[in-house]
């Protein structure tokens, strides 16, 4: 019979998974919905933005988790190994990112997509912004997940 602690465990990595590998895809298919013009995006928008929340529910549920595995193996935050701290702290970094800049790029996407006067060509730099950003991202997520399976080895 499995504890809750590896329980706990499977949650957070099954949530990590969702949310770095669903994120993967969703900069490029934007990028190229846009560039395609409002027709093609307008076909994938559903698909895309199903995919941005099941993607922003695996990164709470992520963050969650992380914390219960925390305050459920270690006694103390004393305790916690440094790689997790550092993880942590990359891991809201992602979050700062999300929200400052990822998200608003998203956003400034929609509102030129919903604006049928406006010339979806304007959406391009924001698909382009978006992707580019996606991509830091992406590397910090690489990055946390170095440190997570360091010790493993």
């Amino acid at each position: 019979m499995p504890t809750y602690v590896e329980v706990l465990k499977i949650v957070h990595v099954i949530a990590m998974a969702t949310w770095f590998g669903l994120a993967l895809s969703l900069p490029s298919r934007t990028s190229e919905a846009v560039e395609n013009g409002r027709e093609i995006f307008a076909k994938v928008f559903t698909g895309i933005a199903r995919s941005a929340s099941i993607v922003f529910v695996a990164s709470i549920v992520t963050l969650l988790s992380g914390f219960l595995l925390i305050f459920a193996r270690f006694e103390s935050f004393s305790e916690t190994p440094v790689r997790i701290f550092i993880s942590l702290g990359i891991t809201l970094l992602i979050f700062l990112i999300t929200f400052t800049l990822t998200k608003p790029s998203w956003n400034r996407i929609l509102r030129i997509f919903e604006d049928e006067k406006e010339d979806f060509k304007k959406a391009i730099p924001h698909a382009k912004f978006y992707y580019w950003v996606s991509g830091f991202e992406h590397f910090f997520m690489s990055v946390v997940i170095v440190f997570m399976l360091w010790q493993s080895f």
